[in-house]
């Protein structure tokens, strides 16, 4: 059995970001592609919408970062569909989401493809106050540990 260090790293990053500029969020996704380069793991973005800054693109590609750009009107089977044949093409073994429609639907297809390493980040509470069973669930996290 193989461990962490041995097999190859392949790293889906999937938001419903549009992004409108070249701000921090952009600078850290290209920060975070080269440090992923450096590391010699495969990292694929999978954005929301053409980015309006050719910049941020361009330099995010530049980094052998593979982007992926969706639709901004995706349904939600779509999502999900499209999430699990970006796992199967370029063989993802960690996700990383944010919480949005697009977290819970490659969650969903990570899940069902077996993978292990399943990550999202919460922004804000304000977020998650949409969505009351996982606040709940948060929330009993949050006691457990303190």
């Amino acid at each position: 059995m193989q461990n962490c260090l041995e097999r190859e790293i392949n790293i889906l990053h999937i938001t419903a970001l549009h992004s409108k500029k070249y701000g921090s969020i952009e600078k850290w996704m290209v920060h975070l592609a080269k440090v992923c380069k450096d590391r010699k793991y495969k990292i694929v973005f999978s954005l929301r919408g053409e980015p309006t800054n050719k910049s941020f693109l361009d330099d995010l590609r530049s980094t052998d970062a593979i982007v992926d750009i969706t639709q901004e009107n995706f349904g939600a089977l779509t999502l999900f569909s499209h999430a699990r044949n970006l796992i199967k093409k370029y063989e993802i073994n960690i996700i990383h989401s944010h919480f949005s429609p697009a977290c819970h639907y490659a969650n969903l297809a990570g899940y069902l493809s077996g993978i292990k390493g399943r990550f999202w980040t919460i922004h804000s509470m304000s977020e998650i106050d949409k969505h009351p069973y996982c606040r709940q669930r948060l929330i009993a996290l949050k006691q457990q540990i303190s």
